[in-house]
């Protein structure tokens, strides 16, 4: 059995998704600096893990001068009203946030405000989260891009 499956997208298309993905980490980069700022002046000291592998689910690690005070937050940065979606390495399997804290910096021009959702707050709601699964099938259909379109064999 064979089949012919026309899949490129004008390049157009990767060129606007690239320049808005770019767009995206720049924004999320702000935000996070804004935050580990923000923590610094209220006497914490922060850490910014969020290019590290093994911190899932959060972005900053911040701890107050005597030790006691530990936070996880995980800092989501948006131009538009409302809270950016987030993200499944973000919940645990029962649909509890990972952080401690949410932070949400609206960002308009050079403008920035913070506000703080603790994690008692977004797991009230844990039951109306919306969860999605990602299922991974194993086959033994073989793909392979020709000319710019996926050949499909059995």
């Amino acid at each position: 059995m064979e089949c012919v499956v026309a899949s490129r997208a004008p390049k157009s298309y990767s060129k606007q998704r690239a320049d808005l993905q770019l767009v995206n980490m720049n924004l999320a980069r702000i935000g996070i600096e804004f935050v580990m700022e923000f923590e610094k002046k209220q006497g914490r000291e922060p850490l910014d893990v969020s290019r590290q592998r093994r911190f899932v689910g959060f972005d900053v690690i911040s701890v107050d001068k005597h030790g006691t005070d530990h936070r996880t937050i995980e800092v989501k940065t948006t131009e538009h009203r409302g809270i950016p979606d987030a993200f499944e390495n973000e919940f645990t399997r029962q649909l509890r946030f990972v952080a401690t804290h949410l932070y949400v910096v609206y960002v308009k021009g050079e403008t920035k405000r913070l506000h703080i959702i603790r994690k008692k707050e977004i797991d009230k709601f844990a039951d109306k989260h919306i969860s999605t699964q990602h299922i991974r099938f194993a086959s033994a259909l073989m793909t392979k891009m020709k000319k710019g379109e996926f050949e499909v064999k059995v």
